[in-house]
């Protein structure tokens, strides 16, 4: 089974705001598993294959995602 991570978790793997994960997550941007309207988490796998896709530029992935998501790739 996956891990579950927090937006604490996930804005710290990306060093970015956890304002910034709700903001893509409301954008739809970000797969994530929702318990309740408050608690949301995101398994570590569709996130590892959300990164996986923009390091090899996937067209498909890529192009649905604004410029400010791209920029993950050069992580």
């Amino acid at each position: 089974m996956d891990r579950l991570l927090t937006v604490r978790e996930l804005a710290d793997r990306f060093r970015i705001t956890p304002t910034c994960v709700y903001r893509w997550l409301s954008d739809g941007l970000l797969p994530a598993v929702r318990f309740s309207r408050r608690c949301v988490r995101f398994r570590e796998s569709d996130i590892q294959r959300l990164l996986d896709q923009l390091k090899d530029g996937d067209p498909d992935a890529a192009g649905a995602l604004p410029e400010r998501v791209r920029r993950l790739k050069k992580l």
